[in-house]
């Protein structure tokens, strides 16, 4: 019989243990670290969803990593 896969916190937490990954990685999107850095009113203060082309704009301002 095959064993499971192991859950993918299990096989990360493996690899942090043998050293194998040295730091915590961080996964997110536009919006949130937007959100990290200044008030939603900064990009768009309409009403519903902040539109694609908006967060297009705040994506090329933030720049990459």
């Amino acid at each position: 019989m095959r064993s499971a896969a192991p859950r993918p916190s299990d096989a990360l937490g493996q690899r942090c243990r043998r050293d194998i990954i040295q730091s915590n990685a961080q996964l997110g999107n536009v919006l949130r670290e937007a959100a990290r850095r200044c008030p939603r009113s900064h990009g768009y203060d309409g009403p519903g969803a902040t539109p694609d082309e908006v967060v297009e704009a705040i994506r090329q301002e933030l720049g990459t990593c």
